[in-house]
């Protein structure tokens, strides 16, 4: 088996997310909530990519897949929305 592609991704996911020292000006404080915004998308766009597929693909039960879609949708409209009271 081949570990080279597999070096190659943690050495540029090493390099993308500051967990390597090859940048020792960078200010880890400013990069970090663009860090958390960037990863926060990521996931949600691997695992919306993943119950997609289940969903168009009617090779499997896709019951698990909506309920994962719309878990990812309503953390992101909560994430942007305002917080309101309802008393």
């Amino acid at each position: 088996m081949n570990t080279l592609p597999l070096l190659i991704f943690i050495g540029s996911a090493g390099m993308l997310f500051g967990t390597s020292n090859m940048l020792p000006n960078a200010d880890a404080a400013m990069n970090a909530p663009l860090r958390r915004a960037m990863m926060q998308a990521i996931v949600s766009l691997a695992v919306l990519a993943a119950s997609l597929f289940i969903i168009l693909t009617h090779r499997f039960d896709p019951a698990w897949a909506y309920g994962t879609v719309g878990m990812v949708v309503g953390y992101w409209l909560k994430f942007r929305l305002p917080a309101t009271s309802i008393r």
